[in-house]
């Protein structure tokens, strides 16, 4: 597997190559630990089969707002739920730092999915999304039975 070199810190990553009958994913590694991530080319979007993505090549990031950077790509979309099927995991975790539109994901998505989501680590901006919609979707994921477990600034950290 190729290796990523020059990454700061204690963590090593590795990428599968086509070589070895696998689904595209990352393996991180810590000391004796390790995990794996897959790589599905898909963005989580609503009422549409594509979205162009927004590619900001002096910054790590990239939007589908109405931001243009010179470049866009055209990306397939699916749901948490389509992911949830497809990856087969009865219960999952979010983290979520979408400038914005983590709000489609709470309001759409958490009160169909039910108790399957166990945690969600989101950034909510209110200067995107304004005061009153931040608190309206705490209170509605409040509601489903999530509870504020730690909070800086406009990272938030929910269980339940």
């Amino acid at each position: 597997m190729p290796r990523v070199s020059g990454v700061p810190g204690p963590y090593r990553f590795f990428f599968t190559s086509f070589d070895y009958n696998e689904p595209p994913h990352v393996h991180v590694e810590r000391d004796l630990n390790t995990c794996k991530f897959s790589v599905i080319n898909r963005a989580i979007a609503y009422d549409c089969e594509q979205i162009e993505l927004n590619v900001d090549s002096e910054f790590v990031g990239s939007t589908a707002k109405d931001v243009f950077f010179g470049k866009s790509v055209s990306v397939a979309t699916t749901t948490v739920r389509q992911l949830m099927g497809l990856t087969g995991f009865a219960e999952a975790g979010i983290v979520a730092d979408s400038e914005g539109a983590e709000a489609d994901v709470i309001e759409r998505e958490l009160p169909q999915l039910g108790d399957r989501i166990r945690f969600l680590m989101v950034e909510m901006h209110p200067a995107i999304l304004g005061g009153d919609r931040v608190d309206c979707l705490v209170h509605d994921l409040r509601a489903i039975g999530f509870v504020l477990k730690q909070q800086l600034g406009d990272c938030m950290f929910l269980a339940r």
